[in-house]
């Protein structure tokens, strides 16, 4: 892709909790508090969905409310918001990068290494090229070798941070 803009990852950028209220749903209210506070405090931006997020135990329903509620905060502090949208799935993480930067307003899209599958390094790096080809956001690699069972050598990082959208 071209005319992407892209981001400036300097400064500290906070990865935050969904939180529940009693009956189990998502607290939209608290976490829009947490978001502004953290933003208030002086954080870059927000993550939201990453592992801290625990986006795997959430629905989509859920999963879009966090995205919206994050969007709101962060675009009323004037500040930007990262979300993890990646799966295990190459076409599944190009469809929820596409509509969540359609249905709502973030930065760039933190995609992680595909899990469970353990594709090869060269499946890996063809994985994000394609998503990163596709996406109308930039695409942020998140290497979590504890949690994805793969890890991204140093060598695939640099050949993927060639392309323009990664």
């Amino acid at each position: 892709m071209t005319n992407i803009k892209p981001l400036d990852l300097r400064g500290v950028w906070v990865p935050i909790i969904t939180p529940f209220d009693a009956s189990g749903a998502v607290d939209g209210a608290t976490l829009a508090r947490l978001g502004d506070r953290l933003l208030t405090d002086g954080a870059t931006g927000l993550v939201a969905l990453g592992t801290t997020g625990e986006p795997a135990t959430l629905s989509p329903e859920e999963r879009r409310h966090v995205v919206e509620v994050c969007s709101a905060t962060s675009r009323a502090a004037d500040r930007p918001l990262i979300v993890g949208a990646g799966t295990n799935s190459t076409q599944g993480t190009i469809d929820e990068i596409t509509m969540l930067s359609t249905t709502t307003d973030i930065d760039a899209a933190l995609v992680v290494v595909p899990y469970y599958t353990r594709p090869s390094e060269r499946a890996i790096v063809e994985h994000f090229g394609l998503i990163a080809d596709a996406s109308p956001i930039p695409i942020i690699l998140y290497n979590v070798p504890y949690r994805t069972g793969r890890d991204l050598s140093a060598a695939a990082i640099i050949e993927l941070a060639a392309h323009d959208n990664i």
